[in-house]
C-alpha cells in the first residue's frame, strides 16, 4: 500500500487526525477500563497505552515549540535531522561538514545555515554532545571507584595491621 493513501488529504487539518481528532480525548476512559478489568494481557495494554500517550504529548510539544530553535527544533527539520541522527549514532567518529552534509544530503553551506539555526553550529554542537558523553563516562567511573583506604575500612580483614596478625600466628 502507498504511503500517500494512508495519508490524510488535507494535512493542516488538525481535526482530520486521529489523536487530535478524538481518540486523545477517550483515551483516559480506555485507560481506566482497561486497568479497572483484569483482562489477558491487561498489564501490556496498560504499559502500550502509556507509550501511545507519551508520544502524543511529546508530539504536541514539537508541533508548540518555536520551529527555529531548540534540539528538538533540529530534530523537526528535514535537513538537519539525519545530520542529528548520525552524531548521535556515531560520536567518536571523526565528523567533517562534507560527511555531515552527505548524511543530510544537502550542501555543507545549507547544512551549516540550517544546524546554526536551529541548535548552533554543527562541529561546536559535536564537540559539546562528546564532551556530555564523556561527563557521563566519568561520573560512572567516580560511582563504582572507591579508595583503597576506603575498601580497608569497610572490611577489616584486608587491612595492614590483621596481615600482620596473620602472619604472627604462623608456626
Amino acid at each position: 500500500m502507498r504511503r500517500a493513501a494512508l495519508q490524510p488529504a488535507d494535512r493542516d487539518a488538525p481535526e482530520e487526525r486521529g489523536a487530535i481528532g478524538g481518540w486523545l480525548a477517550e483515551f483516559p476512559k480506555q485507560v481506566v477500563a482497561e486497568a479497572w478489568h483484569t483482562l489477558a494481557g491487561g498489564a501490556a495494554m496498560l504499559t502500550r497505552m502509556a507509550e501511545l500517550m507519551f508520544v502524543e504529548v511529546v508530539r504536541r510539544y514539537t508541533e508548540e515549540l518555536s520551529p527555529r530553535t531548540g534540539w528538538l527544533a533540529g530534530l523537526r527539520d528535514p535537513v538537519v535531522a539525519p545530520a542529528l541522527a548520525a552524531l548521535h549514532a556515531r560520536p567518536a567518529h571523526g565528523w567533517t561538514l562534507v560527511e555531515l552534509a552527505r548524511v543530510a544530503a544537502t550542501s555543507r553551506t545549507v547544512l551549516t545555515e540550517r544546524f546554526s539555526q536551529a541548535i548552533g553550529p554543527p562541529m561546536q554542537y559535536l564537540t559539546a554532545w562528546r564532551s556530555q558523553l564523556a561527563a557521563e563516562q566519568l561520573a560512572v567511573a567516580a560511582r563504582r571507584w572507591r579508595p583503597t583506604s576506603d575498601t580497608t575500612r569497610r572490611r577489616p580483614s584486608a587491612g595492614r595491621s590483621s596481615g600482620r596478625q596473620a602472619m604472627r600466628r604462623r608456626p
